[in-house]
């Protein structure tokens, strides 16, 4: 590539440091088994340090939730989807009994990325899951609020149950930035651009 050894070493030091290579004297440098995991933890200060802190990780869910959605609804199996209503019930039993369902809230997007059947989404959505979990338990303590994200969830669930992922995709999308972004009080950004990308039908 053109650098010095100094140069491939200093960056081997720092792969270590954060974790994402091993070095063993006499051996060699290896590449962390667990890697997906250590990139997240790598990942997941730099979202809690951001300046516009939940802000952006709601822009940055955006871009991925509704893709992730698409391919939920293409791979899910019948355990997954059964998953996803048992968690959904639990939801409307807890905001009926007076709370705010916000474990469930978790439970059910996390339910999402394990039907994707993809371990590197389901490892950053458990990340995104972290940052979120006390702003989600905050911002839903209204029981209107509480009962539109359940709504919410519904519509997204049948859309997965039809293996249309399409309409994942757009429930997932409006969820985001209608319901999520209402529920966390967050402006809306004018400048950011969201292109959905079609996800394919399964025949």
């Amino acid at each position: 590539m053109g650098v010095s050894r100094a140069s491939v070493r200093e960056a081997m030091r720092l792969l270590d440091q954060k974790g994402l290579v091993v070095i063993r004297p006499g051996a060699g440098t290896f590449v962390t088994e667990d890697v997906i995991e250590t990139i997240v933890q790598a990942f997941s200060p730099l979202l809690n340090e951001s300046g516009d802190g939940v802000g952006d990780v709601f822009e940055m869910r955006l871009l991925l939730e509704p893709h992730v959605v698409s391919l939920a609804a293409e791979r899910a199996s019948q355990s997954d989807i059964d998953r996803l209503g048992e968690i959904l019930r639990q939801q409307k039993a807890e905001i009926q009994a007076g709370g705010t369902g916000v474990a469930y809230d978790i439970a059910f997007h996390q339910a999402i990325a394990n039907a994707t059947k993809n371990s590197a989404l389901v490892a950053v959505n458990q990340a995104i899951s972290g940052i979120l979990s006390q702003s989600r338990e905050d911002a839903l303590m209204s029981p209107e609020r509480s009962q539109k994200s359940l709504q919410s969830h519904e519509r997204i669930l049948v859309a997965i149950e039809n293996r249309d992922s399409e309409a994942a995709q757009s429930a997932m999308h409006q969820h985001i930035t209608q319901i999520d972004r209402e529920v966390h009080d967050l402006p809306s950004r004018d400048n950011t651009k969201t292109t959905l990308i079609q996800g394919r039908k399964r025949p």
